[in-house]
């Protein structure tokens, strides 16, 4: 088994320059990771396809979602989640390319040694604006209506994975989600810079001041690593920015990992060659002793 994803998947996914919905190149992308499913002999999410259409208004979406089975694999499942979508003009390697890249790898280790639980690989349309939060966005239209009755134990959402943060380059956006007492306030930079070195070294994990039974599990995760660290941050850093907003206001326990934004966030220039490869292969190291011990964690 090879020790980290390899930049091929998401070399071919950029290969396009966009995967926006509704768009050749959105169907393209689809395509290829039905066929990378097929070639690592997933599951079908229970039993059913790895493909789960849905329409909404006059627009065609496709969910993919697929199954590592458990020892017990009537237990409600963990889910990984990372979308395959983009917004216009831009490659999406690290949104979201290299998140689908860590979440594939994870699931083929655990292939090689099964959970207690299954492990549900999401795969999510539309997370991307103008469908965010709305109910056409991927990761709801599942929770409402394509979850089974398994439903989740929990669920770990990847987005922006891979490259060092520049979160200085987003005040509009850190105003959004910062503190209401901090927004507008001249010192938005150094709330950023602060973030930025906080970071560098460190990958982001938000959610888990929602469910204490994530406290252990991710104190136990981080000897997984060897480079980047785990760095609890709040809820409110960066509220609902990603496929844990679906599974978080449905009640379920969530865990949010990211690098934090760069320079080529949302643009052109968000090309494989930005990534940072140590920093993804500890995120994957991460991820699967993440899932490992909380298959003990969440008994029910």
């Amino acid at each position: 088994m090879r020790p980290t994803p390899t930049p091929e998947l998401v070399e071919t996914l950029c290969q396009h320059g966009h995967r926006t919905v509704g768009t050749p190149e959105h169907d393209a992308a689809r395509d290829l990771l039905l066929r990378e499913f097929a070639a690592r002999d997933y599951a079908p999410y229970a039993g059913v396809d790895w493909a789960l259409p849905y329409r909404m208004g006059n627009q065609d979406f496709v969910n993919l979602i697929a199954e590592v089975p458990g020892e017990h694999p009537a237990l409600p499942p963990i889910l990984i989640a990372a979308h395959y979508d983009t917004v216009p003009g831009t490659p999406g390697a690290t949104d979201n390319a290299a998140s689908i890249a860590v979440a594939l790898d994870v699931a083929d280790r655990i292939r090689q040694r099964p959970l207690r639980r299954s492990l549900v690989l999401g795969i999510f349309d539309a997370e991307e604006p103008p469908y965010f939060h709305g109910p056409d966005m991927g990761s709801v239209y599942f929770v409402a209506n394509q979850m089974d009755d398994r439903a989740v134990a929990t669920m770990i959402a990847l987005d922006l994975i891979g490259t060092d943060p520049e979160l200085d380059g987003h005040l509009g956006e850190l105003a959004q989600v910062l503190p209401a007492s901090l927004r507008g306030m001249a010192n938005n930079r150094m709330v950023a810079s602060s973030l930025n070195g906080a970071l560098a070294k460190k990958i982001g994990v938000l959610g888990a001041e929602d469910d204490e039974r994530w406290h252990a599990p991710i104190r136990k995760a981080s000897k997984a690593t060897e480079r980047y660290r785990p760095l609890n941050l709040p809820h409110r850093i960066a509220p609902d920015m990603s496929d844990h907003y679906a599974f978080r206001a449905s009640g379920y326990p969530y865990l949010f990992l990211s690098s934090g934004m760069t320079r080529h966030y949302h643009q052109a220039s968000d090309t494989p060659d930005t990534l940072n490869w140590e920093r993804i292969d500890d995120t994957t190291r991460f991820v699967d002793a993440l899932v490992r011990e909380a298959d003990e964690a969440f008994h029910a």
